[in-house]
């Protein structure tokens, strides 16, 4: 559940006075047009960068620089994409059909997270949510330090993981401390292109298929992060047909 470095890439943000780095993670089973994981993300209006299991792609000439100056970075990244994460999310897929008696079919297990800072007032806030076939499923409380099951069937999930204590430390201090550190970094590198008017973004999209990715689109003020009309709705990039619920 190593997530945050790879921040550093990705995220989505409002204004000029307040940033938001915020990063997608999607992991899939039996779509075998697909890469098992993919991430994507954005640093308020910028699209970034996007990572699989099999390459890294950054968009933008000061996020290469960013990678370029800082090396362990790109190595950390790698692992994180190549390794960690693609590892993680076929776990949880897995563990999750076993669970639902779930033998096959099209699955989809995705994550976004990340922390917004306000510039004026130094507040952050941090962000951790996952969700499972289109449906919000665990979200990470924050001053809690636990996980809160969004579903019923989530509740064996939410157990789990507030068993691992160091685990959620860590979250903890991704959400907080290392994403404050990552976002001035990013800010620093990108300065020239984000600090600048912006409006609230209406429409978010978890993936671009245009990067080989699931696109899914989200309404502002909808109740769920992941719930689309489709369990996976793959959009006008290719003529591939969704798969609907």
């Amino acid at each position: 559940m190593k997530w945050l470095v790879i921040l550093l890439m990705f995220s989505q943000g409002s204004s000029a006075e307040t940033h938001v780095l915020k990063v997608y993670f999607t992991g899939s089973s039996g779509l075998t047009s697909f890469l098992p994981f993919e991430a994507v993300g954005r640093l308020d209006d910028i699209d970034t960068s996007h990572c699989n299991n099999e390459a890294i792609d950054a968009k933008i000439g000061w996020v290469k620089k960013l990678l370029s100056d800082n090396p362990k970075i790109f190595e950390l990244l790698k692992r994180f994409c190549f390794i960690d994460n693609p590892a993680f999310f076929k776990y949880i897929i897995a563990e999750l059909m076993k669970n639902f008696n779930q033998t096959e079919g099209i699955h989809t297990f995705q994550m976004v997270g990340g922390c917004q800072l306000n510039i004026e007032t130094k507040e952050l806030k941090g962000f951790l949510k996952y969700g499972y076939d289109g449906e919000d499923f665990v979200e990470f409380d924050l001053k809690g330090l636990k996980w809160i099951a969004l579903k019923k069937e989530a509740v064996f999930l939410k157990q789990l993981w507030d068993m691992d204590t160091r685990d959620l430390e860590f979250h903890h201090y991704a959400l907080t401390d290392l994403c404050y550190e990552i976002l001035n970094t990013t800010l620093v590198y990108g300065q020239s292109s984000l600090f600048k008017t912006g409006t609230v973004l209406h429409r978010y999209l978890l993936t671009d298929l245009c990067y080989g990715l699931f696109n899914t689109s989200l309404v502002s003020g909808q109740s769920s992060l992941f719930k689309t009309d489709t369990v996976l709705q793959l959009t006008e990039c290719t003529s591939i047909q969704s798969a609907e619920t």
